[in-house]
């Protein structure tokens, strides 16, 4: 009544690079499933091509994969291509006029000097005769008071004449700049209107595919089926153990999955005679009821007596981790 070998672990680069080749398989069929045979709509149409193809080479496994590339080509009506065809002239014309305002900007300095003087002599038209009035008429008031030209009185009525002029001139000056400054702002805002209106139009968004079909978990597989198989074998060993009569009565080496981890309805029933636990559990894999050691605490008092599988499930030798017990 063999035990028979037990079953090998899963070649797990190997379920990688199925499963990296499945993935990819999936999304590009998902993808051109997406896509279809493009879009028609009145106002116009977005079709689909294979402009080429990319290779992209796994950096885990070094494998190259070839993934199709995918060219989108969106056609408007003729109604709609006239209209756009309008707008970007449209558009052209405004982003000339920002670049003709904006060299004008740059040559602000004689602008604004040009609008100021031209601004200044105009409200001296109006000032100018109004000063001389002013003055007139002070000398007038003077001769009629009997104030002459030379006395202390004259200097200080002409004094006072000439401060009046002075805010005549000086506020005509100021009304001057700032209307220069006015019509800077205004060619300011002018050109960030025309800018705005001259802005090209945003690139079509390609299209954003989600990714929906579930993809085939072959790893998950490879390690379920392992783990039934290393059940099954365990199953096996169990059955076998039990006839040459319980863990403890046999001779010789025996050696046994006793990982916390593949164990269920775990229960303290005793101790060796070295202190060790013994419990009461069923595998996970199925099968009856056990009697055993914990792997964990044998790895801590006998490590040499604990071993681990390739998946790092650990086993243990009995008739090591039960020697002077």
């Amino acid at each position: 009544m063999g035990k028979g070998k037990a079953p090998k672990p899963p070649n797990m680069s190997k379920l990688a690079d199925q499963q990296t080749s499945t993935n990819i398989g999936t999304s590009i069929v998902e993808r051109m499933m997406n896509m279809g045979g493009g879009i028609e709509t009145p106002d116009g149409s977005v079709n689909y091509s294979q402009s080429g193809t990319y290779d992209y080479v796994d950096p885990v496994s070094g494998k190259k994969f070839s993934i199709p590339l995918m060219k989108t080509t969106s056609s408007l009506s003729a109604a709609q291509q006239a209209i756009k065809d309008r707008v970007d002239a449209a558009k052209l014309t405004a982003a000339d006029t920002a670049a003709m305002l904006a060299k004008q900007f740059q040559d602000a300095g004689s602008f604004e000097n040009d609008i100021e003087n031209k601004v200044y002599d105009f409200q001296m038209k109006r000032v100018q005769p109004q000063v001389d009035m002013m003055r007139k008429r002070a000398i007038t008031d003077a001769t009629n008071r009997g104030i002459r030209e030379g006395t202390a009185a004259y200097d200080v009525l002409m004094r006072n004449t000439g401060e009046q002029e002075n805010d005549a001139y000086n506020q005509a000056a100021l009304t001057s700049r700032s209307t220069a400054l006015g019509e800077r702002a205004q060619r300011a805002g002018e050109i960030g209107t025309f800018l705005g209106m001259g802005q090209p139009g945003a690139a079509p968004a390609p299209p954003q595919f989600q990714t929906n079909m579930p993809m085939v978990d072959r790893i998950g597989t490879g390690v379920k089926d392992y783990e039934n198989k290393m059940a099954a074998y365990q199953q096996k060993s169990q059955t076998i153990n039990q006839a040459l009569g319980g863990m403890f009565g046999i001779a010789g080496n025996f050696i046994k999955y006793s990982d916390r981890r593949l164990k269920t309805d775990v229960k303290k029933v005793g101790k060796t005679g070295d202190g060790q636990n013994i419990y009461q559990y069923r595998y996970k894999g199925g099968g009856g009821m056990q009697l055993g050691l914990m792997a964990q605490e044998v790895e801590k008092k006998h490590p040499d007596a604990v071993s681990k599988d390739a998946f790092g499930f650990r086993r243990v030798d009995y008739s090591k981790a039960l020697e002077g017990a």
